[in-house]
């Protein structure tokens, strides 16, 4: 019989209560512990240390907390793996130094442009294994939690966070480029080696919206439909999209159809694997849960403190998608998951069967295509400097290059404005540049130096200050 989600009512209650009579080593001989959804407002009756709505309790809590009438619901924890075959596959701490144009090909399939705001002001939340303070990871690791052991030391024990984190923000300054190296990301450590608990992951997700506000989560784990703790899962996932957050999962590495969660749920973005030549990992799952694939076969990512290694599997995969949304979301913050989906579909590179197919979902990622669309300009963009920075990007997604002035105006307190500095820039096809700018409140504009005509949305109040 299917498990399920046991929710406490009036009716049910009753029953429920009879498990307090009985001896607790009959309730768990084995030491079972039990996901809980607190009822809000029972705080109160809760023991431990973590806040939220979600909690892992042993038998005997259980029945004091379905005494006190506490729970919405509850249901038996599981225990959960990464999908992937071997973490990693390969590791050479010159790798990516050696051979930069052999690891760039992914982001060369994928479009991205090696832009580092992209993904500026952006919170991900990175469920995983911890990570390490590698030096492309400068920077970006905002302050996390270890669920395991209930303290802030965050710390990869297993190297698969790592990875995953160089991914989706590794800055570049030594050797790796993220999809997105302007986000910020959060770790919440809940696997040890390659293990986890759903119920860990539970409370994480309710931490990500709630004390992190993260807006995009990564999650490269699966857990079979079949599992206890699948249905706690799906409502803890829920609770995280809810609140606004774009939650990205790997589809598992089966290379089967069945399917996993968090990756088969309606509104969760299920990412599969391909090889650079763009055929499918064969390890990579074939089902209703792929809407789209990425790079994911021997793709280079950080490894240590300040190693590199090659990776392999959807967990790998899933980190670009999640990438391109937080990169998608720095230009459009209000974008939800239905304009984010679109968006990603419409501009995947199909491949496969034509439209979508169980294999390549939507097609291939291609971040690039989104970007342009988003930016409605032909893919010229102009980003903001950043807190501390005096220096803008621009970036020209276009295959033609451009002559173009980037112009600053100040505005008084009437209304008036003063051209107050010009840059002429000259990036060439698909470059990206850093541009100086002089401290000051301005409104910056980027124009052609031919006729004059914008070539992107002016930002408006850009305050630069000075590094301190």
């Amino acid at each position: 019989m299917k498990r399920q989600v046991k929710r406490v009512s009036a009716l049910g209650l009753a029953v429920l209560m009879l498990l307090l009579i009985l001896p607790v080593s009959s309730l768990a001989a084995d030491g079972t512990r039990y996901v809980v959804r607190y009822r809000s407002g029972a705080e109160q009756a809760r023991e431990g240390a973590h806040g939220g709505p979600f909690g892992s309790v042993d038998a005997k809590e259980l029945g004091r907390l379905l005494a006190a009438d506490a729970l919405e619901w509850y249901e038996e924890d599981q225990e959960l793996r990464f999908p992937d075959a071997s973490v990693p596959a390969e590791a050479d701490s010159a790798l990516l130094q050696a051979d930069t144009a052999d690891t760039s090909w992914p982001l060369a399939m994928i479009g991205a442009p090696l832009d580092p705001a992209l993904g500026k002001g952006v919170r991900v939340a990175v469920i995983d294994s911890g990570a390490n303070a590698h030096a492309d990871l400068e920077g970006c690791l905002a302050p996390g939690w270890n669920y395991v052991d209930n303290n802030s030391d965050t710390a990869d024990s297993n190297g698969h966070g790592t990875a995953v984190c160089g991914l989706i923000a590794g800055c570049g300054d030594h050797g790796l480029l993220g999809a997105a190296p302007g986000a910020e990301l959060v770790p919440l450590k809940c696997f040890v080696s390659d293990k986890g608990k759903v119920s860990l992951i539970c409370e994480a997700l309710a931490a990500a919206v709630d004390e992190y506000g993260c807006s995009v989560i990564n999650m490269s784990l699966s857990l079979s439909e079949r599992s206890s703790g699948r249905r706690a899962l799906e409502e803890a996932v829920k609770y995280a999209q809810e609140r606004g957050a774009v939650v990205v999962a790997a589809v598992g590495n089966g290379g089967t159809a069945t399917a996993y969660y968090p990756a088969l749920m309606d509104d969760v973005i299920g990412v599969g694997a391909v090889d650079r030549s763009g055929m499918i990992y064969y390890r990579s799952n074939h089902n209703s849960s792929v809407f789209l694939t990425a790079p994911g076969v021997d793709v280079e990512s950080l490894s240590g403190l300040d190693g590199y290694a090659r990776f392999m599997g959807t967990s790998f995969a899933a980190p670009f998608v999640t990438g391109a949304v937080a990169a998608m979301k720095s230009l459009r913050p209000g974008a939800d998951i239905a304009v984010l989906q679109e968006l990603l579909a419409a501009n995947a590179t199909d491949r496969g069967l034509d439209g979508y197919d169980p294999y390549y979902g939507n097609g291939i990622l291609h971040l690039g295509r989104c970007l342009n669309v988003l930016t409605g300009e032909e893919g010229v963009r102009l980003s903001p400097p950043g807190t501390g920075e005096t220096q803008a990007f621009v970036r020209n997604g276009t295959g033609a290059g451009l002559e173009a002035w980037l112009i600053g105006v100040s505005t008084d307190r009437w209304g008036g404005q003063r051209v107050e500095f010009t840059v002429p820039l000259s990036p060439g096809p698909w470059q990206w540049l850093r541009v100086e700018v002089p401290e000051g409140d301005w409104k910056l504009f980027l124009v052609s130096r031919e006729d004059g005509i914008p070539l992107c949305a002016a930002l408006f109040a850009a305050q630069v200050r000075q590094n301190e």
